[in-house]
């Protein structure tokens, strides 16, 4: 069973960067700021990661990747950048030069399209339905990318997040994909807030190539409201704001 980590950042080093949108920087704030961004390894003549929003990276420091074993090709990784090597300059289709401040892995893993195996069911235990904040959304060139806040007590113990095809997932008359986005706590007490980020594989979701796909409806329980929603189209962004105004409140599933 593949379990989900938590990434513990202290909330004051999120800054502007709310997994996926960008922020305006002025002169005096990119020279103190540091950006958080999310790519994808490329280890071939030299490492280098795809951002899911500044196009191609090359770290300076590469020696952070290597020590931490984030240097294979296709890992996801959340970086922390000085904000003034995301605002230099550099000239059309050249790469960007940056130092990496802190390194974390992303875990990333499949979609449970539970429409492809009869022994389990959406009420599997597993998967549990311990209460899920979304925080921030999107989708970039190979992942559904989900920033959430999570309650646990023990640093150590892992938690796991699941998206679900459930077995009467398909794509609705407006192109919408309901999934379901489920956090089993595997027993830690719900006592402090945390804040992570997983991506799943678009390869795992059939319908993500359909022409007629405009984007996923995500069901989630958030503690208040069982069937909480939100919506992402294909290539958008949502921060936590943008989220709450757009949630459906259905208790249609």
């Amino acid at each position: 069973m593949k379990v989900f980590k938590q990434i513990y950042l202290i909330a004051s080093v999120l800054l502007c960067s709310s997994i996926i949108s960008s922020c305006d920087l002025n002169e005096d704030d990119s020279k103190s700021l540091f950006y958080l961004t999310l790519g994808t390894v490329i280890n071939e003549d030299e490492l280098m990661v795809e951002s899911d929003s500044h196009g191609i990276l090359v770290p300076s420091n590469p020696g952070y990747f290597t020590s931490a074993k984030l240097d294979t090709t296709g890992q996801r990784v959340l970086m922390s950048v000085p904000a003034s090597d995301l605002k230099a300059m550099v000239p059309d289709g050249e790469q960007r030069i940056v130092d990496i401040v802190e390194l974390y892995k992303v875990l990333t893993k499949d979609a449970n399209d539970l429409r492809n195996d009869s022994l389990i069911s959406e009420n599997d235990t597993d998967f549990g339905n311990d209460p899920v904040q979304i925080t921030g959304i999107s989708i970039s060139a190979k992942h559904l990318n989900i920033e959430v806040y999570i309650k646990g007590n023990d640093r150590e113990k892992p938690h796991r997040l699941s998206l679900l095809l459930n077995k009467d997932c398909k794509l609705d008359e407006n192109g919408w994909l309901p999934v379901e986005l489920r956090h089993n706590a595997e027993g830690d007490s719900q006592k402090d807030v945390f804040w992570s980020v997983v991506s799943f594989n678009l390869s795992s979701i059939p319908e993500y190539q359909n022409s007629t796909f405009k984007g996923f409806r995500v069901y989630y329980n958030n503690g208040t409201n069982p069937h909480a929603t939100c919506e992402i189209s294909k290539g958008q962004t949502l921060n936590q704001k943008e989220i709450n105004t757009s949630r459906i409140h259905s208790n249609n599933k």
